[in-house]
């Protein structure tokens, strides 16, 4: 682990973190970059490209936890005059990572964290800093409708939940239209699993899975 760096490595569990002590140094300030994979398989021929099945980057956020290590190999050959702590945490989209650092930043003092996102659209070599909210806050929402079987050659006698989850689909450009909200709202459909692979029964059970994002 430490094959190319002095630097101290801590693991703790999912995540972990790498400390530069500078000489004299009166301040503590971290930086602290994700990692998150999706349950996907990777389908892109690249050098980076994710080798475990079923699991894939599609976020970017294998780019976030590349810099920070760059970033911290070159502190630790070039020097720095503050104490500086470079934080790897595990499951930004959900929150749950976050939670899991907050004793990090009581148990080392830090003064100040700084934490930065990719971003699809800006220049080569740019930094872009923007005064407010820069990128959305997810959360996932799970819609479950039960309603009642029947064979599938007699559909009125029994309640088909997938109507009501297409409908759903079709009002969600509404909902989110831009001249409803001030800022950004999204709400994107990521699953929709409704009835069982049979034939002959009307699907009865149905969710419908989505993400959404707002300013």
């Amino acid at each position: 682990m430490k094959t190319y760096t002095n630097l101290e490595i801590v693991v703790k569990g999912k995540r972990f973190y790498a400390i530069y002590y500078a000489k004299s140094a009166t301040q503590n300030i971290a930086f602290r970059a994700d990692f998150d994979a999706l349950p996907m398989d990777e389908v892109i021929d690249l050098p980076w490209a994710s080798q475990f099945p079923g699991k894939a980057h599609k976020c970017g956020h294998d780019g976030h936890a590349a810099t920070l290590a760059g970033f911290a190999l070159e502190v630790d050959q070039m020097g720095a005059d503050k104490n500086i702590f470079f934080l790897f945490q595990p499951a930004e989209e959900t929150g749950d990572g976050a939670i899991q650092c907050v004793d990090f930043i009581k148990e080392h003092n830090i003064d100040e964290i700084f934490a930065y996102h990719n971003m699809s659209g800006l220049a080569y070599k740019t930094v872009g800093i923007i005064d407010g909210t820069a990128l959305c806050a997810s959360k996932g929402m799970t819609i479950h409708m039960e309603g009642s079987p029947t064979h599938a050659s007699q559909p009125e006698k029994g309640i088909n939940p997938a109507f009501a989850i297409a409908n759903i689909v079709r009002a969600i450009p509404d909902f989110t239209a831009p001249e409803r909200h001030n800022g950004l709202v999204l709400c994107t459909v990521v699953h929709i699993d409704v009835g069982e692979n049979a034939f002959g029964i009307a699907a009865s059970k149905g969710d419908l899975r989505l993400t959404i994002r707002a300013l």
